[in-house]
């Protein structure tokens, strides 16, 4: 089954993951700084604060792009302490929950400039985006092998997936930005999904 819009029960699992995730670091934060604080008297707004601007962010997992596939629910989870690091995380119809992407892989688009569609869960695979070359990889969701490059490494930028099953290609947005100084080029293309990697890619029939 390919990913589908979200419903009730993923954002019940989403939640509960949050919750997950939270609330060991929260409770840890809070033994730590209740063990360090000293009460002292200063001026209104003047005191300085053991809360600092990085434990605030490290406790701000996002969630987004929730998706289901079959019983399966997919989303990014933004993790801040792995620098911003976004990862494609599956929660299993049996109840276990694990990263889909490998460690460094940051599934992230830069099509729109704020970010398009980064992935789209299709059966045992899933096709996604890297940020740090912005091409787009095929990942088999029950195999252990890397994700391998379906697009050519270039000035591109990819997002927005579609499956196109009759052509074997995935449909989506292409930004051509090959020509500095100029603004993108956006253009709806197929992404061949049979290896080897197309020279270009071609417009989507």
């Amino acid at each position: 089954a390919t990913t589908a819009p979200i419903t009730t029960r993923a954002v019940n699992v989403i939640f509960r993951m949050r919750a997950f995730y939270r609330r060991p670091k929260t409770e840890d934060r809070r033994l730590k700084i209740a063990s360090t604080v000293a009460a002292v008297e200063q001026p209104y707004g003047t005191w300085p604060s053991p809360i600092s601007a990085a434990m605030v962010a490290a406790q701000g997992v996002r969630l987004s792009s929730v998706a289901l596939a079959g019983d399966d629910v997919y989303w990014i989870e933004g993790r801040p302490q792995e620098s911003g690091r976004n990862v494609l995380v599956r929660h299993a119809a049996a109840g276990t929950t694990r990263d889909v992407t490998p460690a460094g892989f940051n599934t992230r688009s830069r099509v729109h400039e704020y970010g398009g569609g980064s992935y789209l869960v299709d059966g045992d695979h899933v096709y996604l985006v890297n940020f740090s070359d912005q091409r787009v990889y095929a990942l088999d969701l029950e195999g252990q092998a890397a994700p391998a490059p379906l697009t050519p490494a270039g000035a591109f930028c990819y997002g927005d997936f579609a499956l196109d099953r009759r052509n074997r290609q995935l449909v989506c947005i292409r930004e051509d930005h090959t020509q500095p100084g100029r603004e993108a080029v956006t253009t709806l293309v197929g992404v061949p999904l049979d290896l080897p990697i197309p020279d270009t890619v071609e417009t989507a029939r």
